[in-house]
């Protein structure tokens, strides 16, 4: 990738593909090279709701849902190279897709980690609190286990009971509240 290229883009300017495809060279959200996160592509849920991309607590920090669908995560080379730029806090060019063949150029952001939002469940889960690698692991093994036999055709929401959450608990604190670091 040119230098060159990249101090040609201006912010807030929507640009077709055509000219996307010069830096963020495959179709996927998240472009890296030799391990190393290029750029990131994104629409915060708007029109594909499987990837709800969030703002973060400033104007320059996504927190990006990563390579794939929700729930359909691998530790491939994109979400290596996604983790190591959260670790580094290297900023890469973001790009909004407005509409198909339109993406609006929304400058250098950097990656954080979505800690919080465990935080956020908790506070709005109905159990009131999170879930643990272990309880994930029984509801596994009950799936597989004789116990689970005609159990078929199921979505098993192993969360607390987030799932069936409408809108933010009564008295839990807002989102921006949980994002501050006192609150982890």
């Amino acid at each position: 990738m040119e230098s060159g290229i990249l101090d040609d883009l201006t912010e807030g300017y929507v640009y077709p593909w055509s000219e996307v495809t010069k830096i963020h060279q495959i179709r996927n959200g998240i472009y890296q090279r030799n391990g190393r996160l290029i750029s990131l592509l994104t629409d915060f849920g708007r029109i594909n709701p499987c990837y709800p991309d969030e703002h973060g607590d400033s104007t320059d920090t996504i927190l990006y849902t990563g390579n794939g669908r929700r729930g359909d995560q691998k530790f491939d080379a994109q979400n290596r190279a996604l983790l190591d730029a959260i670790a580094s806090k290297i900023s890469v060019p973001l790009f909004n897709k407005l509409a198909p063949g339109r993406w609006q150029f929304l400058g250098f952001w950097r990656v954080t980690d979505s800690r919080y939002i465990l935080k956020w469940n908790e506070f709005n889960s109905p159990l009131r609190r999170t879930v643990t690698q272990a309880e994930v692991g029984n509801a596994a093994l009950f799936l597989l286990s004789d116990l689970g036999s005609a159990v078929t055709g199921e979505n098993l929401h192993v969360d607390a009971g987030y799932h069936v959450v409408g809108m933010k608990a009564e008295d839990a604190p807002d989102i921006s509240v949980v994002q501050k670091p006192d609150a982890s």
